[in-house]
């Protein structure tokens, strides 16, 4: 009997041994994100980053400024966020596959931010999660389809225009329209496209989406120029 129960712990430990075997690549896959890193030098380099559907909620929760990047033959790094210039994941929709790493001392002092693009061109409109009081567990629905789970940490969603290398946050309502105070300051970016500056200057216009404005200013022969 002894020898009969012996076997059958072995027979046992072995078969989820093997169950451990099998789902433990799955697992491991789920926790990490495909993607392509462009470093300050220009170098592009095909790594992973730690899954995250948004990472530009990371914002100001990286105090000490550094992520975990595995690499194809599965060796895991630690390197500075100020080390990237850009992040792009293979396979995700646009608006949600691009990633600009910039300094953010705008907010932060010395600290680099992970911005989302929602628009491309030259004049870019980028989000960010920024972290806001403590509170209870939250869920944040941000726009563009992004549901991020948030403990003890609400957040705030965040809109900038970048160009030139400049960058000036916007404040716009749920539909992405500016508010007035963003629209004039605005006037500065779309200066060189006459007939962006004529919707932005018109006191009797409609309310203007940000990301209408901008595609419209980046199809600009002005604007491509710059």
């Amino acid at each position: 009997m002894k020898n009969t129960g012996g076997l059958f712990i072995l027979v046992l430990f072995t078969a989820l041994l093997l169950k451990a075997q099998k789902t433990a690549p799955q697992a491991q896959n789920q926790q990490w994100t495909d993607c392509i890193l462009i470093t300050k030098s220009g170098d592009a380099i095909t790594a992973q980053l730690k899954n995250k559907k948004d990472f530009s909620a990371l914002g100001c929760l990286l105090p000490v400024q550094e992520i975990i990047i595995r690499h194809a033959d599965g060796k895991e790094v630690i390197t500075p966020i100020g080390n990237i210039s850009e992040v792009l994941i293979p396979g995700r929709p646009v608006g949600n596959n691009h990633f600009l790493v910039l300094n953010c001392n705008h907010s932060c002092p010395g600290q680099f931010h992970i911005y989302r693009v929602i628009t491309e061109g030259p004049c870019k409109l980028l989000y960010i999660q920024m972290p806001g009081k403590a509170g209870n567990m939250t869920i944040s629905v941000s726009q563009h389809g992004e549901t991020i789970s948030t403990l003890n940490q609400k957040v705030s969603d965040e809109y900038y225009v970048y160009y030139n290398k400049a960058l000036m946050q916007v404040h716009v309502d749920n539909t992405l329209n500016m508010n007035a105070v963003s629209i004039s300051e605005c006037g500065v970016f779309f200066k060189s496209c006459p007939e962006v500056m004529k919707k932005v200057v018109d006191k009797n216009a409609r309310a203007l989406k940000i990301t209408e404005l901008l595609e419209e200013f980046n199809g600009c022969g002005r604007g491509k120029q710059n």
